[in-house]
């Protein structure tokens, strides 16, 4: 190439490379999720239990990330590179004033298999609390995805046999980590813990199986969305128990048939048949209330389709406490409106 080709092609050369520039100003390379940071979040916001429970466990992840091998549009849980110090600090408590009147003491642990958790085998995961400021630490070790922290609570505290309608509780915050500068805490990382009062509609309840009329209004609402109770005879039934939870409206009929224990060997256990339904209003609603409605809307799967449901519960505890009528109404998008049926369920 000569002098004058030269200088006539640079000039090109640079209108190219800036017309270049210019379509690549707006491009976003993707990121190696091997630069991502590990983003340690709660695996849930809240929850809630009765006023005898001893202890609260609040479970940890981290974040998933995205893995151009995985097929799953969720991400894939990365685990803890090294061995980790994770900060906590208790806030808010309602119905106490010092956090020793209420916490007595904190763990931490890792599940292991389906029957173990590091706690079982003597693993220390060094959890502290101070009750004097509500903050604490402990270890979240290497290589694992998930850790819960475990606080005991004083189950006397809030036991009484009356209808409270102040909220009692505490709050939860994660509020730093410390050991890899990858890993970092997600903001507003805060678990709200509520006590239930169980002299409300929250807590369990009984349906007497030998009463036929009641069992079979049982059967006539709930096999729709439950086909293992079509045909259950009472005398298969060791006991009904119909649970209003923190978020869930909960069936279970636990049978006399049982099965080994998968993790006690020589134990055994009764099989149950199980429906739950979740609820999303103001809790408060149902502390001092003897009487009300509740609505859920869910899905169950049948036959492999998933069916939409809802589900309408009125109630009303008689005076003393002892009993509650529920009268419920149901449509399931695969028959339609269910008949109506009434049952009286007892502490």
């Amino acid at each position: 190439m000569n002098f004058k080709t030269l200088f006539a092609f640079l000039p090109a050369a640079a209108v190219l490379m800036a017309s270049c520039d210019r379509l690549n100003e707006d491009r976003i390379d993707p990121l190696n999720p091997d630069e991502l940071p590990l983003v340690i979040v709660l695996s849930d916001g809240g929850d809630g239990d009765f006023e005898d429970a001893d202890e609260l466990g609040v479970a940890l992840e981290l974040l998933p990330l995205w893995d151009g091998n995985s097929r799953d549009p969720e991400g894939v849980v990365p685990e803890m590179p090294t061995d980790v110090v994770v900060f906590f600090e208790l806030t808010d408590q309602l119905g106490f004033s010092n956090w020793s009147e209420y916490i007595t003491g904190v763990d931490a642990l890792y599940e292991i298999d389906d029957c173990t958790t590091s706690a079982d085998e003597g693993i220390d995961l060094d959890a502290t609390f101070d009750a004097a400021t509500g903050t604490g630490s402990f270890i979240w070790p290497v290589g694992q995805k998930e850790v819960e922290l475990v606080l005991t609570l004083n189950e006397t505290l809030f036991d009484d046999d009356q209808l409270n309608s102040d909220e009692r509780g505490f709050s939860l915050r994660i509020t730093n980590v410390t050991g890899a500068e990858s890993v970092r805490v997600s903001d507003n990382l805060t678990f709200d813990y509520r006590v239930l009062d169980e002299e409300s509609l929250l807590g369990e309840w009984s349906l007497d199986a030998s009463d036929p009329a009641q069992f079979e209004a049982l059967l006539a609402f709930f096999t729709p969305f439950v086909p293992d109770l079509d045909g259950l005879e009472a005398a298969a039934v060791d006991e009904i128990v119909v649970e209003f939870k923190y978020e869930t409206f909960e069936l279970k009929v636990v049978l006399v048939e049982t099965e080994d224990d998968e993790c006690e060997a020589g134990e055994v256990q009764n099989l149950e048949i199980e429906f739950e339904a979740d609820y999303d209003f103001d809790l408060e609603d149902l502390f001092a209330a003897l009487s009300g409605e509740l609505d859920f809307e869910g899905a169950v799967e049948l036959d492999d389709v998933e069916q939409e449901f809802s589900l309408s519960i009125v109630y009303e505890i008689s005076p003393d406490g002892s009993t509650v009528i529920l009268e419920l109404n149901a449509e399931l998008d695969s028959v339609g409106e269910i008949d109506s049926q009434t049952l009286t369920l007892t502490r």
